[in-house]
């Protein structure tokens, strides 16, 4: 790996590789020598991810560039990043993307920008934004519109919990909501992974909240979503819209502690019911239908009670985060790479690099296929600690039947399992039992001593 920084163009050509200085003083590159292919860009990376969707693109003979800002990313993502080419530059914003992609390419004016993808919530409609922008393929434009949870729960009513708009609480609507003794979730409009997220109980503490982050109730409302609080069990469905179907992997069980995700259980539907099935399936096909999407992957969680679902979040545009993916191709019996080969084609070509899923929907007609291995169950955990310290390593030995991803990197400051939506040290999934076993194996080495993992 090569860093340059931006001073002067140079182009050097060494046994059929080209290597480029670009004419910027204020990002860096850093690349490896490559036959210079088509060029996908891919905007940062998940806890799992990035290493699997290059050796993708590469075998779809693409030449993939990571843009990242790297100071937000840790453990093994930011390893993986740091393995392959990438440009270090600002990602949170619409012209901070396009000035990346503008920077890097002004050298391969030749060469076609094949696309841009990215596997965070938060840059979902920036990238679809920026695709739009340039003409290039990438995130539908239509993500633009869902990333939004409050158009989502507007949109699809029939299987959204009621919110709360601005009129509502100059009305006196949301403070007589509370003398119900009812409870009302508060998200950020465009939050990921839970960012944002409290529970109030009162109009009393409503109105704290609003005043200790200095806002007004205009501006709270311009920013935050209030949404209708839902007691049942967390529950989600993976897949994608490919033309006129609806693709689906299956379900998946959903643990949290507090505010930390936990722990995953795929494949989950033996515990829901057929009712509760039907109602996702025309959920699905209403989103589907509304927002016209046609190459899209989606994770969406919703909420089940008794006989009946609350769609709570639908994270449309990317395939599901954590090791979700892992789980996914442990059930399927196909690589990591695999997955994201069939991502690409999706996103990119509009059809299907390889045929796995459980159900798929096309005109009403349900068709069920049988290569799941629905007789294993799954699980991906995500582990801290019991108190916010400082991470120093971890000590396990590794078995050849699970996968392990570190987090963090050491000597960084951890916040105690539950306390924000980014605690975990850790993740490791396989087989629900072996994993288990194992976590009762593993010890976290902090400042403050040596600890189990905290995941349930």
């Amino acid at each position: 790996m090569v860093e340059i920084k931006y001073k002067q163009i140079l182009m050097v050509l060494i046994d059929g590789f080209k290597e480029f200085i670009l004419e910027k003083s204020n990002s860096t590159l850093y690349y490896k020598r490559f036959n210079v292919k088509n060029l996908l860009f891919i905007v940062e990376s998940s806890v799992l991810g990035v290493k699997y969707l290059c050796e993708a693109a590469k075998y779809l003979n693409f030449n993939p560039v990571i843009l990242s800002e790297i100071t937000n990313q840790e453990g093994d993502a930011k390893k993986q990043i740091l393995d392959e080419t990438y440009l270090k530059c600002e990602t949170s914003s619409f012209d901070g993307i396009v000035a990346g992609i503008q920077n890097y390419h002004e050298i391969y004016e030749n060469k076609k920008i094949e696309g841009l993808v990215t596997l965070l919530d938060s840059r979902i409609h920036i990238c679809s934004e920026v695709s739009q922008f340039l003409n290039i393929k990438g995130i539908e434009s239509s993500c633009q519109i869902t990333k939004n949870k409050q158009n989502i729960c507007r949109d699809i009513e029939e299987y959204s919990p009621k919110y709360f708009s601005l009129e509502d609480f100059y009305s006196n609507k949301i403070s007589n909501y509370f003398k119900n003794n009812e409870k009302i979730c508060i998200k950020l409009k465009y939050g990921a992974g839970g960012k944002g997220f409290f529970i109030v109980d009162n109009f009393e503490i409503l109105l704290e909240e609003i005043s200790k982050r200095s806002l007004t109730p205009e501006e709270f409302f311009s920013q935050y979503f209030l949404q209708q609080y839902i007691h049942g069990e967390l529950v989600s469905v993976e897949g994608y819209f490919l033309n006129n179907e609806v693709n689906i992997f299956e379900f998946t069980g959903r643990r949290k502690i507090k505010d930390t995700e936990c722990s995953l259980v795929f494949p989950y539907s033996k515990n829901i019911t057929l009712i509760q099935k039907d109602k996702i399936y025309d959920c699905l096909l209403k989103i589907k239908s509304h927002y016209k999407l046609k190459k899209s992957f989606f994770h969406i969680e919703f909420i089940i009670t008794a006989n009946d679902i609350y769609l709570i979040d639908a994270n449309i545009g990317r395939p599901p985060g954590g090791n979700l993916i892992e789980l996914i191709c442990y059930s399927f019996g196909i690589s990591v790479t695999d997955f994201f080969k069939n991502y690409l084609s999706i996103v990119l070509k509009s059809n299907e690099f390889l045929n796995f899923k459980k159900i798929k929907i096309k005109d009403n007609i349900y068709t069920f296929n049988d290569t799941l291995n629905s007789s294993k169950s799954y699980l991906g955990v995500g582990y801290g600690v019991p108190l916010s310290t400082t991470f120093i390593s971890l000590d396990y030995t590794s078995n050849d039947n699970l996968s392990y991803i570190n987090a963090i990197d050491p000597n960084t400051k951890v916040c105690k399992m539950g306390e924000t939506n980014w605690a975990w040290v850790g993740l490791v999934s396989g087989e629900e039992s072996n994993v288990i076993s194992e976590l009762s194996k593993i010890k976290i080495i902090t400042t403050d001593g040596v600890f189990s993992p905290v995941w349930h």
